[in-house]
């Protein structure tokens, strides 16, 4: 796709299902978040792989300082909650030097000396370009540090059926969210539902002018490709074009049409990135 995305994506491949010769649908093939060599490459042991989610079901989990995030931890395995100590030192150090003070960034305590703010910032474009709720809740929210002195960085990307405009009390997709940016309070921002601790957690980071002034350099670096990404709509179009007829015949529960639907896609893309080119550049 281009170098924004391809940071934060897995390995892909679509397929086409069909199960004792019956149709079941259109799928993403893509491999699991994990620490392994060619997936998120740190140690297995001195690092870790944390994901925010408020489901809260993993085996070892805990609730941060200040804001209580939800952390599964997802790797290391296999160990108790002695050996996850340094995992709750890591997080809830990021934690005290974004929260303990009113004064922001802590000048004695600096926040970016513990995670890797381009990684967030583009983590954040990401999610704001398409729409993408999961991340504000939380759910899906994968974090990881390397051992040692290494920083804390956001990723890889995974889930978003709660993006592109999702669909909100009946509302018909791409009708949403395309005036208004999720995760910066200084902009019109969007509020369907119950502010969540991932809310709290990225909005924080725009109260730093140097993250706003990072975020625009990289949002205008990033821009010329992600302006491309209705180009991508119509490729993927193209790719899935075979299965329209076996999903029609399945289900036929449509109301407009497969090409009326890439369009309409792709008029919500370049809508956003407009929007939020706009609010960037002027507020930031």
């Amino acid at each position: 796709m281009n170098n924004l995305f391809y940071l934060f994506l897995n390995a892909q491949q679509v397929g086409i299902l069909f199960l004792n010769k019956k149709y079941q649908g259109s799928y993403v093939l893509t491999e699991q978040v994990q620490v392994n060599e060619y997936r998120v490459n740190i140690s297995e042991k001195e690092g870790f792989l944390v994901e925010l989610d408020d489901y809260y079901n993993e085996e070892l989990r805990f609730r941060s300082s200040y804001i209580n995030l939800p952390v599964n931890v997802k790797s290391p395995e296999d160990v108790g909650e002695k050996e996850i100590e340094f995992v709750k030192r890591a997080i809830n150090g990021l934690l005290d030097a974004m929260f303990q003070k009113e004064i922001f960034p802590d000048p004695d305590n600096d926040y970016k000396d513990l995670i890797d703010i381009t990684s967030v910032i583009k983590y954040l474009i990401v999610n704001e370009v398409v729409a993408n709720h999961e991340p504000g809740n939380p759910k899906s929210t994968f974090m990881y540090k390397d051992k040692g002195n290494a920083k804390i960085y956001m990723g890889p990307l995974w889930d978003f059926d709660w993006a592109f405009g999702y669909n909100f009390g009946g509302d018909t997709y791409f009708v949403r969210n395309n005036q208004r940016m999720l995760y910066y309070q200084g902009a019109p921002v969007i509020n369907l539902d119950a502010k969540g601790e991932g809310e709290d957690f990225f909005f924080r980071f725009f109260d730093d002018p140097v993250f706003r002034s990072e975020y625009k350099r990289i949002w205008n670096e990033m821009k010329p490709s992600i302006s491309n990404m209705d180009v991508f709509v119509n490729e993927m179009g193209a790719i899935l074009i075979n299965s329209v007829a076996e999903d029609k015949e399945e289900w036929n529960n449509h109301t407009i049409s497969y090409t009326e639907q890439i369009t309409t896609m792709s008029k919500w893309i370049k809508e956003r990135i407009a929007f939020l080119d706009t609010q960037i550049n002027s507020k930031f």
